[in-house]
């Protein structure tokens, strides 16, 4: 089945060179995975999104206050750091450095690379869960900086503005009527306890009458 070529450069299996069906088969892989970082876990290419106000990408964008640029740089350098792999099965042929220092140097591109997709991954996780009511939007992924600070107080301040404007406030005129109708009330109260609290001023007038007809 395997079988060692003349000149000992490699290896065959059923006539196919083993090294480079095994670059063919890394080569799909890394595509495969790319694809999936971009559109699965991080949600872009979104073609099925109402807005496409960010082509290639998706509605909303957290970071970097939205440039689109930045993202498209993560990208192109996720699919770079991707395809690091190559490095580490070329050292073969590398003579002016240390193979341990190039497998060092990788293994940190690739943690950068995981620490860069855990980021977008978050965001995106947080938009879906946003999206789809299992959160609320209370906390803010962004850096907050100071002028994240003022905008949100002039937020405030402009919906206190709208609240004030949307209380019904009563007319002059009918505080007014209200007032009147009050001292009414009162007056007409003090009258009539002053007659029942009289009742002498009615018999002295009754007397009198009759004094005069006799």
């Amino acid at each position: 089945m395997i079988h060692k070529k003349e000149d000992g450069s490699g290896a065959t299996l059923l006539g196919l060179d083993i090294f480079a069906a095994y670059v063919a088969f890394a080569c799909i892989s890394t595509l495969y995975a790319y694809w999936w970082d971009i559109k699965m876990d991080w949600g872009f290419l979104d073609h099925t999104s109402t807005g496409h106000k960010n082509k290639y990408l998706r509605d909303e964008l957290l970071y970097a206050g939205g440039k689109k640029f930045v993202y498209f740089i993560i990208m192109g350098l996720d699919l770079v750091l991707r395809c690091v792999w190559t490095i580490n099965i070329s050292l073969a042929d590398w003579k002016f450095v240390h193979k341990q220092y190039v497998i060092t140097g990788t293994a940190v591109l690739e943690a950068f690379r995981r620490a860069v997709w855990n980021f977008i991954r978050l965001e995106n996780e947080h938009l879906n869960n946003c999206g789809q009511f299992r959160a609320v939007r209370d906390i803010n992924v962004r850096v907050i900086t100071e002028h994240h600070k003022h905008d949100e107080a002039k937020d405030e301040d402009s919906d206190r503005e709208d609240m004030k404007k949307r209380t019904p406030s009563a007319p002059p005129s009918r505080k007014l009527s209200v007032a009147k109708q009050r001292r009414q009330s009162t007056t007409s109260a003090a009258s009539s306890r002053g007659s029942l609290g009289h009742p002498s001023a009615a018999g002295s007038a009754l007397d009198l009458k009759l004094d005069t007809n006799v």
